[in-house]
């Protein structure tokens, strides 16, 4: 029996890749349609952005395919690419923790994952004369780990998080850490050293080959039209697309889940006192983000 459900499961992953394969074949040929109209069509405007490879580098649950969405439908004759790990030591441990799961689809993401960084990589080192332009999308830590957890759901033993405490199996300086390993890492930009401006939600920055666009997660909507327009330098940008966890299909365990959560006092006073958070948001923000939980001793 054992046997039959291991060939069942290779036959899935074989029909999965080779759909995989098709769908990019369409996808492919769709893109050469799009590029091709879009530089007889905008030629002037072609030309000022087409030397350029954008890149989508952010955390995970901060509207990325949203944003992937927006670029690749203005901008359709510019490489894009959207990837949460680039650095070989988060790659290993995301492919470490896929590996755990048993379930077949997991594992195909893990080999599909690092496919597509290794792919972003040698896109970069074959066109050193393009500008890099890395878009980052920075959000609340606490409303950012809940909605990873219930992306990876099979991943996490949901009942023993019901009670957020400083021991939990989570990572509460994640956003920190990411802005420092793979980001700095990546870009050499330093955003936490860098001027932020939490009234107006987003600020470019530039070194070397890297241009870099960081938009908070909660100011999206507002700022994404003219925070693009600064970036690329065209304009008409629209963001589609509503890529939150109450919309997927866990919203109604996601709700359920916020309406039971209840926080101890020393994560809410360690998350929110961070020199992430601190950076990023105003005191009067800051304390809007701590009503929103239920605290418990």
């Amino acid at each position: 029996m054992a046997q039959n459900g291991t060939t069942y499961e290779r036959w899935r992953v074989f029909f999965r890749k080779l759909k995989n394969k098709f769908q990019n074949i369409g996808m492919s040929a769709n893109s050469f349609y799009k590029k091709t109209k879009y530089k007889l069509i905008y030629r002037q405007e072609a030309k000022k952005t087409n030397d350029s490879i954008y890149l989508i580098y952010t955390m995970g649950k901060v509207a990325s395919m949203s944003v992937l969405d927006a670029i690749t439908k203005r901008l359709p004759h510019v490489p894009v690419f959207a990837m949460h790990y680039m650095s070989k030591a988060n790659l290993d441990k995301q492919e470490s923790q896929l590996g755990e799961s048993i379930h077949w689809d997991n594992r195909l993401y893990k080999n599909m994952h690092t496919q597509h960084a290794l792919k972003i990589r040698k896109c970069i080192e074959e066109s050193p004369q393009k500008q890099i332009k890395i878009i980052t999308v920075i959000r609340e830590p606490l409303n950012q780990i809940i909605s990873q957890i219930f992306q990876q759901l099979n991943l996490h033993d949901v009942e023993l998080l019901k009670i957020m405490t400083p021991e939990s199996p989570v990572d509460y300086d994640y956003p920190e850490k990411w802005c420092n390993e793979e980001l700095k890492a990546f870009s050499g930009i330093n955003i936490l050293d860098k001027t932020f401006n939490p009234h107006k939600g987003y600020e470019v920055y530039e070194y070397g080959r890297f241009s870099l666009l960081v938009i908070r997660f909660e100011d999206i909507n507002r700022v994404f039209s003219a925070a693009m327009n600064d970036f690329s330098s065209v304009g008409d940008w629209i963001l589609g697309g509503k890529n939150k966890a109450e919309n997927k299909g866990y919203a109604i365990e996601y709700r359920k889940f916020r309406s039971e959560l209840a926080i101890m006092p020393d994560v809410i006073k360690n998350v929110y006192s961070s020199p992430f958070v601190r950076h990023f948001y105003t005191d009067e923000e800051i304390t809007i983000f701590k009503k929103q939980w239920k605290i418990v001793d």
